[in-house]
């Protein structure tokens, strides 16, 4: 999975990891929220 995000960006891996990481946050809090709305299996 890494490798195909690196694959996409054309950015450095220096300023993808700098970009990314507010874009990882905002998936992981949207996440947990549609976990914890969602009934657990």
């Amino acid at each position: 999975a890494e490798s195909k995000m690196m694959d996409i960006s054309p950015l450095t891996r220096e300023e993808q990891n700098y970009n990314i990481e507010p874009l990882l946050n905002d998936y992981a809090h949207k996440l947990s929220e549609l976990s914890s709305a969602a009934p657990e299996n």
